[in-house]
């Protein structure tokens, strides 16, 4: 069967699980070969409509909520990791470990847009709900970075902001060699000033 790409090839088989008795199970592999298929030919629409058709048939199919967490922004980003986390103990590694990736990094991106948008008070409803979001990016993380390998391709992305979301939270109380900074099992391997010095997270202090 000729290709014109190498992509074509993730295509066709894709195609050939979609028979006319395909299993459940076989829907949702040619599902992710067609994700794949979609990502590498650089297609973002298409990603998003077969996987938001993918969670709508089978709403514990993670696979297509973490590939909506990587194509959708804001609100529907977390609730697409959110849904993807519902069945945590069934999950691979790698697909867990991306869930809580994304759910922690989308935490910390609706914090920093709500402090922004605040007014700074103390008592100001965007300083507290900026706060209770950090928090969630602090769990998610922790949780990521206990998950994963050391050699995960993010880890030291996540570990940067695992210590801007501690400076932001707490920043007031820390010694400048940031002694008090835990970052879990990772914490001796990591140069906790040089991921804060290198962090594109601008949070403010809260």
């Amino acid at each position: 069967m000729p290709f014109s790409a190498p992509p074509d090839v993730i295509r066709a088989c894709s195609e050939v699980l979609r028979t006319k008795n395909a299993s459940p199970k076989d829907l949702n592999s040619a599902t992710v070969l067609e994700i794949v298929y979609n990502v590498l030919s650089g297609d973002g629409d298409a990603v998003v409509d077969t996987a938001t058709r993918a969670v709508k048939r089978s709403p514990d199919f993670a696979f297509g909520h973490y590939a909506l967490t990587r194509m959708c922004a804001g609100e529907r980003r977390r609730r697409a990791a959110q849904a993807g986390l519902r069945h945590a103990n069934a999950l691979s590694t790698w697909l867990h470990g991306n869930l809580l990736a994304r759910r922690g990094m989308n935490a910390a991106e609706l914090a920093n847009a709500i402090l922004h948008s605040g007014s700074g008070d103390e008592n100001d409803r965007a300083r507290i709900l900026g706060r209770a979001f950090l928090r969630c990016a602090e769990r998610d993380i922790d949780a990521f970075v206990d998950l994963v390998p050391p050699d995960s391709g993010v880890l030291p992305a996540l570990l940067g902001l695992r210590v801007s979301v501690m400076l932001s939270l707490n920043g007031h109380m820390l010694s400048k060699d940031l002694e008090e900074v835990k970052v879990s099992s990772w914490e001796t391997s990591c140069d906790k000033n040089g991921i804060a010095d290198k962090t594109q997270w601008p949070f403010l202090p809260v």
